[in-house]
């Protein structure tokens, strides 16, 4: 009959049953036990021993087995039992906590659900062809059927810690490149002490606890000092450009109290107009100048009175705007002094 191993791990046939299959006219039931790894099959010519190895052959692989090797057969017929019908044949199968069935369909083997474990099926003409090849083929023909128990998870473990200590040796690598780029970045801004990096290395290393406490405590001060130089250097830039803007201010309004003031004789001329301007509200009828006697329309007189009124009282309201700002100003310079006294210390440092 042959050798039959079934692909699937730790899993075992429990139950093989066909009906009009082959040579069972009957409905034929094997039950495995569950705990026998190895089953031995035995029995005179004609018993029926390769009927069953066909039977796992049609429902796990979708195969006539031993009898698409006999000449002058028609498959799909011979599988049929000589007292049954095709529609008849089925092979069903329990295997590790499942159930799977084949039957005919098509003149072919078709097993539901669509994916039953694959069996290796070694019949005595495969034994008699591996026996004629060469040494060096051997191992090829029978590779499918020879199965080490657990060998494929300990290679997969295998291949995966491979990989992981790969991985790991690359990383270490890397680090002790980065490594070495940073120590020869520290031995260059030292100044190049000692023959080389590493030689340099190694003797700060061995440096006194309190000698690179001093030297921590040292560097801490330098970075605070650089912290601080930074912040007043800020604070100088803006007290600087405070000033700058306040200082523009004040010319801008100086620049237009000149203009206001070109347009005015005096400064005691705001009372005058004033006074022009409720003299002519008060009497409508007078048509010279109160100040000049010049003839001059009533409405003539009233709107120069209080365009000048008007230029008097912008000049009054600049002024005062000049005033604002001159302190703010002299705010901005104390201001600017001070912070240029801090970064001068700050830099003296």
């Amino acid at each position: 009959m042959g050798v039959i191993t079934m692909s699937s791990k730790k899993r075992q046939v429990e139950r093989l049953q066909f009906t009009a299959f082959r040579g069972a006219t009957q409905p034929v039931v094997f039950h495995f036990a569950p705990n026998k790894p190895i089953v031995l099959i035995f029995g005179e010519n004609g018993s029926g021993k390769s009927t069953i190895a066909d039977a796992f052959d049609f429902l796990c692989n979708n195969d006539f087995g031993s009898i698409r090797l006999k000449k002058g057969t028609t498959p799909a017929s011979h599988i049929v039992a000589v007292s049954g019908q095709a529609k008849d044949l089925q092979v069903e199968m329990d295997y590790g906590g499942r159930t799977w069935q084949a039957r005919l369909q098509g003149g072919r083997p078709v097993t539901t659900p669509a994916d039953p474990p694959h069996a290796f099926i070694l019949r005595r003409t495969d034994i008699t062809r591996i026996m004629e090849v060469t040494d060096g083929d051997r191992y090829k023909n029978l590779k499918e059927f020879i199965t080490v128990p657990s060998i494929e998870d300990a290679e997969a473990a295998l291949r995966s810690l491979c990989r992981s200590v790969e991985s790991e040796v690359e990383r270490a690598v890397q680090q002790k490149l980065t490594a070495e780029t940073t120590l020869q970045k520290l031995w260059e801004a030292e100044g190049k002490p000692n023959s080389d990096y590493q030689q340099w290395a190694q003797s700060v290393v061995y440096r006194p606890m309190d000698f690179l406490i001093h030297q921590i405590a040292g560097e801490k001060q330098v970075l605070e000092a650089i912290d601080e130089t930074i912040r007043v250097s800020v604070a100088y830039t803006k007290a600087e450009s405070d000033l700058s803007l306040n200082q523009r201010q004040m010319q801008e309004i100086e620049s237009q109290i000149r203009r206001v003031k070109e347009t005015q004789s005096s400064g005691d001329l705001l009372k005058t107009l004033q006074a022009a301007q409720v003299y002519l509200r008060n009497h409508p009828e007078v048509e010279k100048c109160p100040l000049c006697a010049k003839p001059e329309p009533h409405q003539t007189l009233l709107n120069l009175v209080d365009a000048q009124l008007a230029q008097l009282q912008q000049l009054q309201a600049l002024q005062g705007q000049l005033d604002q700002q001159q302190q703010s100003v002299q705010e901005c310079e104390g201001v600017y002094k001070a912070a240029r006294v801090k970064r001068d210390q700050a830099f003296d440092v």
